[in-house]
């Protein structure tokens, strides 16, 4: 097979995100190609990464991480993208093929400039459903009405530019086709929202350590991670849930690991849930599995919206592969269903700002069940089990180009 440069092309480094959805894919995935780089466009200079830190990510991808301001004007920035993709391919053609895999919506009005020059490939990370995520924001009155047909446009025309575009759930891809009826199903490729089971697993010896360290012998740990200072992911309904858990069970633990502790602390306090009964902390992607081991029930909290209907959470996967449980609302992409049908927790309907289930039936979890639901999720929802699908997409692309 020809050689070939893979750019990774994204918005700015958030740590526990980018990690895993960016930087450990690469590494999962950079045999595929000769060389692999990444491209982030940031608002300022203030949001570039440390020096230390870009030269950490450059020795685990074995490249260059590139980082851009974003011109000001929205209106230029179209042009200042064009600019960078063009000036990549022109450097790099002549060693090979360029691979272009954005997680930005870049393929709209630009791609058509150079979708058909010779040995450059355009994937497109659909990480979400734009115009459903507009209107989301609409209604939330974040987003200003009357921009629909713009954003239809672009999405639109990204996928149908892009040479094959990644879903995150079949939800999102029935939805693309339904809603632009004139994509060609094979250009879409459903890859969730995975985790490495170098990182995930479920070990015995390690959750017995960790509930002895963190004071939890006998607890009942309902676990959540991740941030708590946006609408989408229901913070207060989580708390909510979080204090019925509490009158039902006696000896429920919360365990939440977060950034935005001064957010969870206020919910606790709010919601009248003894200091005695949580803890909040938070680690870095490396360490997350010690905690999920020390838990019974990861908590998935959405909306039944399209925006959440489409989604595909990571941390669903990361549950999973650990052995957890999920407590999780109604219509969460493919993964709700994915509970019901592999009886690896409890769904609920959110009514009166909680999500209903029988509170009452949560338990400590068992050995034998986390083996069980660990080893679903290892050969389902790790990122090691979808290597081979991966593979075979990239290498058609590359092969053809």
């Amino acid at each position: 097979m020809a050689k070939a440069t893979r750019f990774m092309v994204m918005r700015e480094y958030y740590p526990t995100v980018i990690e895993s959805q960016v930087i450990n894919w690469i590494e999962q995935t950079k045999s595929i190609f000769d060389k692999n780089h990444i491209v982030s466009f940031v608002e300022s200079k203030e949001r570039k990464v440390e020096k230390r830190k870009a030269l950490e990510i450059e020795q685990r991808i074995g490249g260059r991480y590139i980082e851009l301001i974003l011109f000001r004007l929205a209106a230029f920035r179209e042009f200042q993208i064009i600019f960078v993709i063009l000036k990549l391919y022109v450097e790099n053609v002549r060693f090979g093929k360029v691979f272009i895999q954005s997680r930005m919506n870049i393929f709209s009005l630009l791609a058509p400039l150079f979708k058909w020059l010779p040995g450059l490939i355009l994937v497109f990370e659909a990480r979400g459903t734009a115009i459903s995520e507009y209107l989301y924001g609409v209604q939330k009155g974040i987003n200003k009405a009357g921009r629909d047909k713009r954003i239809r446009f672009r999405e639109k025309s990204t996928l149908r530019n892009a040479h094959l575009s990644i879903c995150v759930s079949q939800t999102q891809k029935d939805f693309y086709l339904k809603e632009y009826n004139m994509l060609k199903k094979e250009k879409l490729l459903v890859i969730p929202g995975l985790a490495d089971e170098k990182l995930f697993y479920y070990d015995e010896d390690l959750r017995t350590r960790m509930r002895e360290e963190l004071r939890l012998k006998n607890k009942t740990v309902i676990l959540y991670t991740g941030r708590l200072y946006r609408a989408w992911q229901q913070p207060d309904v989580v708390f909510k849930t979080f204090f019925k858990i509490a009158q039902e069970i006696d000896n429920a633990f919360f365990l939440i690991l977060t950034p935005d502790e001064s957010i969870a602390l206020e919910f606790f306090k709010k919601h009248g849930i003894s200091g005695s009964a949580y803890l909040i902390t938070y680690s870095e992607l490396k360490g997350l599995n010690s905690f999920l081991n020390a838990a019974d029930y990861g908590v998935l909290i959405r909306e039944d919206q399209a925006i959440n209907n489409h989604a595909s959470p990571t941390k669903f996967s990361e549950y999973i592969l650990s052995g957890l449980r999920v407590l999780i609302s109604e219509g969460v992409g493919d993964y709700s269903q994915f509970v019901i049908d592999n009886d690896c927790g409890k769904v609920g309907k959110l009514s009166q700002g909680v999500v209903n289930i029988t509170y009452a039936d949560l338990r400590v979890s068992n050995d034998t069940e986390r083996r069980r639901i660990a080893s679903l999720g290892k050969k389902m929802l790790s990122k090691q089990a979808y290597i081979p699908t991966i593979e075979k997409a990239f290498k058609k692309l590359l092969s053809k180009a």
